[in-house]
């Protein structure tokens, strides 16, 4: 039920795109890089207020977004974990393929799954809800866009963990 819940509000007009991802989040549960990265997405949601967590975004918006900011200004990055955590957004972003289909949600999600542990780095060096307003805009901007990228895939915060009990 909760990888249904993740996909649909993602693809549910691409019913082949919906049954490819839904097959490959079944698969990759259990993989403890996938988990971990579950766990590091849920982190930038919850962080977020709900209306910043976007969720099916097209692939081209995310990409420009990633790799060309706009809404957020790494000039403004206080820490080297923000920078490194953009570095592995946009090498991750240039690496992947820029099509959504059948074929390529396995092998991008799995690339993803490398995004946790600059995620954690993140979470574990930088106060997001800095007592500076423009600091603090600035990196929950920077979350949105990152949340944004996951969340052109599935919608991460409906998964539920392994060990989580079913809601």
């Amino acid at each position: 039920y909760d990888v249904a819940d993740a996909v649909l509000p993602v693809a549910w007009d691409r019913p082949g795109v919906a049954a490819a991802c839904a097959r490959d989040l079944v698969r990759l549960r259990g993989d403890a890089a996938f988990e971990r990265l579950v766990t590091g997405v849920k982190r930038v949601g919850n962080i977020l207020p709900k209306a910043a967590r976007r969720t099916g975004a097209g692939w081209e918006e995310v990409r420009k977004a990633v790799v060309e900011p706009a809404a957020f200004s790494p000039q403004r990055f206080e820490d080297p974990a923000e920078h490194a955590l953009l570095e592995a957004l946009q090498r991750t972003v240039r690496g992947m393929d820029g099509a959504h289909d059948e074929a390529s949600y396995a092998r991008n999600l799995a690339t993803l799954s490398g995004l946790a542990v600059p995620i954690d780095a993140y979470f574990d060096s930088v106060l997001v809800n800095s007592p500076d307003p423009e600091v603090r805009d600035n990196r929950l901007a920077f979350l949105g866009v990152a949340y944004a990228l996951f969340g052109s895939f599935a919608d991460f915060q409906r998964l539920v963990e392994a060990g989580s009990p079913a809601r």
